[in-house]
C-alpha cells in the first residue's frame, strides 16, 4: 500500500509526458489497415500451423499481455494484403513506423521476449531458439527478429500467420507479461531504419566518450581539479549506460540479436548505472561549489533513490520488452532535482557559474518529461541535458580558473609590495641613523663591543634581504632574526633585550619577520622602565591541524589599551599571513598584566 502511495506521489510530482505526435497513430491524416484479431491457445499441436485450421474458438489474445512463462501455446492471426501496397499491419498500434507508408510489404518482424517459431501460410518462415514445454528444453532465443517473406508466399489476398511461442527463461520479477510486436513491413526499407535508430546512440556514446577524454586532460592539466576527475568518471558512466541501454539496438546491427533473457541483466545494469550517473553529477557539483555537509545531499539523493526504486521495482520493462525501464527515469529526475538544490545554495552564495548550472538542471527537469518513457535512452532530450550539464561544469571550473589566476596576479603584487614593505622597514632612515649615532657612542665608550655590533647590523640586514624574497622561512629562522634585532636594539635603548621561545618546532614555516614585526610594535607602543625585558613567544599544537602561538610583549602600552590594529605593522603582518595561509589563520591582541599578549592560529 505504501509503496503503491508512493508511486502515485511521484507520478503526480514528475508527471509522464504523454508520447509524442510522432508516436500517436493521428487517425485525422493517415488511416491504418484494421488491426488483425489475434487468438491464443495453451499446448502444443503441430496441426494448429496449417493455414486452413479453424481458430474461431480459440480465446482472443491480448498482445501486450501474454503470459511468461506458460509452457507451449500458439498465436494465429490472418492478415489480408491488398493488391496495391498503401499500408503496413501493426498487430500492436505503437509497432507503426510511418516512413514505411505505401511501401511493399515483403517481411515479417517480431519483437518478443520468448523464443519462437514462425509459419506464413503453413510454411515455417524462422526457428527462434528451440521452443520448447520447459526450461531445460527451451534454448533461448532473440528479442528480435526480422526474416523477408519468399515471393510465392506473396500476394493479395488473406494470408495465415501462426506463431509457436515458449518463455520459460523469462526473468523480470513481479507479474511476468509479455508484449507480441508483430508487423508486416518493407525489408529493405527496415534495414535502412534500423541503422537509423543506431546512430543516435552511437553518436551519444562518442560525444560521452570525447567529454571523458577531454575531463582527464583539463585535470591533468588544471591543477588536478577534483571536479573535473569527477566529470571525467561521469561521462565514462555515461558512455556505459548509453552502450548498455541501446545495446538491444547496437546488438541487432553488431553481433548477434540480443537473446531474451538478457533483458533483465541488463535492467538492472542500467539502473545501477543510473544511480552512479546521479551521485556522480551532485559530486561533482558539490566539489566544484565547495558545498559543505556533502553527507547530507547525499543522505537526500540516497533517500529518494530508494524511494524510487522501493515504489517500482516490480514494474518490469515497458510493454514487456523494451530495453528501457521506468526506474532509471525516475533516477535521473530524482538527481538532477537535488542537483538543482545544489546549484540554487550555489546560486545564493555567488559561486562562479552556478547560475549556469541551476539553468542545465532546470532544463533537465523539464525535458525528461518529454522523454517517452519506453525510448527514454534513445531520445535527445536526454543527451542535450547531459551536455548542457558538461558545459556549465566546464564555464564553471573556466570561471574558477580565471577567478584563481586573478587571485595569483594580486597575491604576486601583493608579495611584491609586502618585499619592498619589508626592506623599508628595516633599512628605514632613522633606524639606521639612530644605530649610526649608537655605533659612534659605543666607538668612545667600549670600543670592543664596536664589531660584535656591526656584525649582529649586518647579519639582520642579510637575513633580512634573504628572507624578503621568500613567502615562508622556518620558524628557527625567525627566532634568529628577531634575537639579532633584540641584540641591536639592547645596544641602542641600553636594555638588556631577549626573546624565550617555549616548545617550538624548528621546522615549521611561518611568514617572514612576523614577529619581528611584533617585537617592533613592542617598543613603537610600550615602555620598560627595567634593565632587562624579555618577549615570550610559545606554541600550543591543536587537533584541528593547527599550532596556536601566543606572543607576549613586555612594558607599559603607551596607547589606549584598546589600540586600533590597522597600524603599518599590523597591516604587514595580516597582510603576510593571507598571502600564505588564505582563509585560514586568525590574529587577536588584548592587553595582559605586564604588557600585550598576540595570538595567531596558523595552519600546520
Amino acid at each position: 500500500m505504501l509503496r503503491a502511495l508512493f508511486g502515485v506521489i511521484l507520478l503526480g510530482v514528475f508527471p509522464t509526458a504523454p508520447l509524442t505526435a510522432a508516436e500517436v497513430t493521428d487517425a485525422s491524416t493517415r488511416a491504418l489497415p484494421p488491426q488483425p484479431v489475434l487468438r491464443i491457445i495453451q499446448g502444443d499441436d503441430p496441426r494448429w500451423a496449417t493455414p486452413d485450421w479453424d481458430d474461431r474458438g480459440w480465446p482472443v489474445a491480448d498482445p501486450a499481455n501474454l503470459p511468461a512463462p506458460a509452457g507451449v501455446y500458439w498465436v494465429r492471426f490472418r492478415v489480408a494484403l491488398p493488391a496495391v501496397p498503401t499500408q503496413i499491419f501493426p498487430t500492436i498500434k505503437d509497432s507503426w513506423t510511418p516512413h514505411q507508408e505505401g511501401r511493399p510489404v515483403n517481411a515479417v518482424a517480431v519483437a518478443l521476449a520468448g523464443s519462437s517459431e514462425l509459419y506464413w501460410d503453413g510454411k515455417l518462415l524462422w526457428v527462434n531458439g528451440v521452443v520448447g514445454p520447459d526450461r531445460e528444453s527451451e534454448k533461448v532465443g532473440a528479442i528480435d527478429v526480422v526474416r523477408q517473406i519468399p515471393e510465392n508466399l506473396l500476394g493479395p489476398g488473406e494470408h495465415s500467420v501462426a506463431l509457436r511461442i515458449s518463455s520459460h527463461h523469462y526473468n523480470f520479477p513481479g507479474t511476468p507479461r509479455l508484449a507480441l510486436f508483430l508487423y508486416l513491413h518493407n525489408y529493405e526499407t527496415d534495414g535502412v531504419y534500423r541503422h537509423s535508430l543506431a546512430m543516435f546512440p552511437l553518436i551519444a556514446i562518442g560525444c560521452a566518450i570525447v567529454v571523458t577524454l577531454l575531463s582527464g586532460v583539463l585535470y591533468w592539466l588544471l591543477d588536478r581539479r577534483r571536479s573535473l576527475l569527477l566529470c571525467g568518471l561521469l561521462s565514462l558512466s555515461v558512455t556505459i549506460y548509453y552502450t548498455l541501454a541501446s545495446w538491444r539496438t547496437l546488438s541487432q546491427l553488431l553481433f548477434e540479436p540480443e537473446p531474451y533473457d538478457l533483458i533483465h541483466p541488463l535492467a538492472q545494469a542500467v539502473t545501477v548505472l543510473m544511480a552512479v550517473i546521479g551521485c556522480l553529477m551532485l559530486a561533482m557539483f558539490l566539489d566544484q561549489f565547495a558545498a559543505p555537509r556533502k553527507w547530507a545531499w547525499f543522505a537526500v539523493l540516497g533517500a529518494c533513490l530508494t524511494g524510487v526504486g522501493w515504489a517500482l521495482w516490480d514494474r518490469g520493462p515497458i510493454n514487456g520488452t523494451s530495453a528501457t525501464y521506468w526506474i532509471p527515469l525516475w533516477e535521473c529526475r530524482a538527481a538532477l532535482a537535488v542537483t538543482a538544490a545544489v546549484a540554487g545554495w550555489a546560486v545564493w552564495r555567488k559561486r562562479p557559474g552556478a547560475w549556469l548550472v541551476l539553468g542545465a538542471t532546470v532544463f533537465g527537469l523539464m525535458s525528461v518529461h518529454m522523454a517517452v518513457p519506453q525510448r527514454q535512452v534513445l531520445n535527445g532530450w536526454f543527451l542535450l541535458t547531459f551536455a548542457l550539464l558538461v558545459v556549465a561544469m566546464f564555464a564553471a571550473v573556466g570561471l574558477q580558473v580565471r577567478a584563481s589566476r586573478r587571485a595569483a596576479r594580486a597575491t604576486e603584487i601583493t608579495a611584491a609590495r609586502m618585499e619592498l614593505e619589508l626592506l623599508k622597514r628595516s633599512f628605514q632612515p632613522h633606524f639606521l641613523m639612530n644605530t649610526l649615532a649608537v655605533l659612534t657612542e659605543v666607538v668612545e665608550q667600549d670600543p670592543k663591543s664596536v664589531s660584535r655590533l656591526i656584525d649582529d647590523l649586518a647579519a639582520e640586514f642579510r637575513t633580512v634581504a634573504r628572507a624578503s624574497a621568500e613567502a615562508q622561512i622556518t620558524i628557527a629562522q625567525e627566532i634568529e632574526l628577531c634575537r639579532t634585532h633584540l641584540r641591536v636594539m639592547s645596544v641602542r635603548t641600553g636594555c638588556a633585550w631577549s626573546l624565550e621561545a617555549h616548545e617550538l618546532n624548528d621546522t615549521a614555516l611561518v611568514p617572514p619577520a612576523v614577529f619581528l614585526t611584533l617585537i617592533e610594535n613592542g617598543f613603537a607602543h610600550q615602555r620598560v622602565v627595567t634593565p632587562s625585558a624579555a618577549f615570550v613567544l610559545r606554541a600550543q599544537p591543536s587537533a584541528r591541524g593547527t599550532t596556536r602561538y601566543t606572543f607576549f610583549s613586555p612594558g607599559e602600552i603607551q596607547v589606549d589599551p584598546t589600540r586600533p590594529e590597522g597600524g603599518t605593522g599590523t597591516r604587514y603582518v595580516k597582510a603576510r599571513l593571507e598571502e600564505s595561509f588564505p582563509g585560514r589563520w586568525s590574529l587577536h591582541g588584548e592587553p595582559v598584566e605586564g604588557g600585550w599578549q598576540t595570538t595567531l592560529e596558523l595552519p600546520d
